[in-house]
């Protein structure tokens, strides 16, 4: 019976680990590296033991948010959006899910407004 109870106790410590791990996965250096034309260009650090990401979009500070990607490939850490409209605030955010399908915290949150460029 002690024996039992040990191994109980050891799976209990690993799982609570695991939970730890999936809520360790959130993304912190969330930028916006450029834009061209209505098109911005989002880029972060990869985290390790991710099965994919997902991309948020807002018109106001801290949401609410629409997923505007969902199951981004972990192949790349970046996104592009495209079709922004010229004089409005864009709010960012990503997250990150693991192989369990946790979802992590958000990422930090990016904000840009797109101006027209004058041609001449």
């Amino acid at each position: 019976m002690k024996k039992f109870l040990k191994i109980i106790i050891i799976l209990f410590m690993l799982f609570s680990f695991v939970q730890i791990k999936a809520q360790d996965q959130t993304i912190f250096d969330l930028y916006i590296v450029g834009e061209i034309d209505d098109s911005i260009y989002l880029i972060w650090t990869h985290v390790p033991g991710v099965q994919y990401y997902n991309i948020y979009r807002s018109f106001f500070p801290e949401g609410p948010y629409n997923l505007i990607c969902q199951r981004m490939t972990i192949d790349y850490e970046f996104y592009i959006d495209y079709g922004l409209d010229y004089g409005k605030y864009y709010y960012y955010v990503v997250s990150s899910v693991d192989n369990l399908g946790r979802e992590s915290s958000f990422s930090n949150e990016v904000k840009i407004i797109i101006y027209q460029k004058l041609r001449i």
